[in-house]
């Protein structure tokens, strides 16, 4: 059998896949694990690879959840397989800085994208059903994550655009710290423990919880229109 048909297969196997009732439900089980477990481990040893293996298993769960078309998998799981072997080896090749900056410029693209496949998949559904519902939850999610990856590289790019405490946060507790941050901007909850200190930090801030607000006041006003729809008597 030739190299050809047995792409083909798997590419065929994985469309399959995409298109089963339950391909957000995985995409969301590794969020949960990257969001809840992470900052409960140690950020060196067991830890760092740990962490690795939860960011794997949201760009495979992301390859498996971007979309129904085979041009735009291709595409995702291009970007998606090239980012794992950089962060991988950032972690066990040379320590180059700029490897692991790159990975995370790629980490950020990549979830953006699914992140955005994930809304216009919700979007175009015709019923509200379990794996919508996970959808939904897992594209609120990514925006918190995509948050995370740009106040990362922006710290990076100028250190002590956030600060915790006044004080600039330590480069072994970067993801962690901005993910909280993150995602509790993105809530609007704001315990003020983590705080942007230059103007692009800002920015990024108020554009956070800006698309946190607005997209639970379309998503649910989109998902009670499809509920409303497919209930209402034909």
């Amino acid at each position: 059998m030739s190299f050809k048909p047995r792409r083909r297969s798997l590419a065929s196997r994985l469309l399959v896949f995409q298109q089963s009732e339950t391909k957000f439900f995985y995409i969301l089980a590794a969020l949960f694990l990257l969001i809840i477990g992470n900052p409960i481990l140690p950020n060196q040893g067991l830890g760092a690879y740990t962490f690795k293996l939860f960011l794997t298993f949201v760009i495979l769960s992301g390859i498996v959840a971007a979309s129904n078309e085979r041009q735009i998998i291709r595409q995702i799981m291009a970007l998606g397989l090239l980012t794992l072997l950089l962060d991988w080896l950032s972690l066990l090749g040379p320590q180059w800085p700029q490897l692991a900056l790159i990975a995370f410029a790629l980490y950020c693209l990549f979830v953006a994208l699914v992140t955005v496949s994930i809304i216009i998949q919700i979007a175009q559904s015709d019923r509200v059903t379990g794996n919508v519902l996970c959808g939904a939850i897992s594209g609120y999610l990514l925006i918190g994550l995509t948050g995370t990856f740009l106040a990362i590289l922006l710290e990076l790019a100028h250190p002590g655009a956030f600060v915790a405490g006044g004080e600039v946060i330590a480069r072994a507790d970067l993801f962690n710290a901005l993910m909280y941050y993150s995602l509790v901007t993105l809530s609007t909850i704001g315990y003020g423990d983590i705080t942007p200190a230059v103007p692009t930090a800002r920015s990024l801030s108020l554009l956070l919880g800006l698309s946190g607000q607005i997209y639970l006041a379309v998503l649910i006003a989109m998902l009670v229109g499809k509920y409303l729809s497919d209930t209402r008597p034909k």
